[in-house]
């Protein structure tokens, strides 16, 4: 989905989702102020799932924001911003990995370390995770690693996420 334009406080925004998967879609919106409809917001306890082979519009007035809409419904400032980092993240079917039936991106299943990452991060435990994770998908064996995106805290990187499947 692609939804491009500049909104700013008191900005009108409608917005026609057709669901055409073969399952129920939840949309959010992270980091959109909703005036006086934030009930739309994406949450599943406030807003229903917009079921298989129908639409709804969403139809909302922007708070407190100046910013450039795009893909994923991400907000950000005007102006240039550098994005360092794009990563296409494809998911695969489940796959028998070691005897286990496993999901992967981008050929990667990943493996929850022996250290909590955040404090193997904070002493310096190299061997608990590699941040190596491949920027596009791999054409190999699928594997188990503990890899991580290698991203810049507060900093900006693309995700494309990948799915020619009709599920989710």
């Amino acid at each position: 989905m692609k939804f491009s334009g500049h909104i700013t406080t008191n900005y009108d925004v409608m917005l026609n989702v057709n669901n055409r998967l073969n399952e129920n879609l939840l949309m959010t919106w992270p980091g959109v102020h909703m005036c006086h409809t934030s009930w739309q917001d994406g949450v599943l306890a406030t807003n229903c799932p917009i079921q298989s082979g129908s639409n709804w519009t969403y139809n909302f007035q922007v708070k407190d924001q100046i910013g450039k809409m795009f893909q994923q419904m991400e907000l950000v400032h005007y102006g240039s911003i550098k994005v360092p980092d794009v990563y296409i993240l494809k998911s695969s079917p489940l796959v028998m990995i070691n005897g286990t039936l496993r999901a992967t991106l981008n050929g990667n299943s990943f493996i929850n370390p022996g250290v909590p990452i955040r404090l193997a991060d904070k002493f310096h435990v190299q061997e608990a995770y590699n941040l190596d994770f491949p920027y596009r998908p791999q054409s190999r064996s699928p594997q188990m690693h503990t890899t991580l995106l290698n991203a810049t805290y507060k900093g900006f990187v693309e995700i494309i996420l990948v799915n020619n499947d009709t599920t989710v």
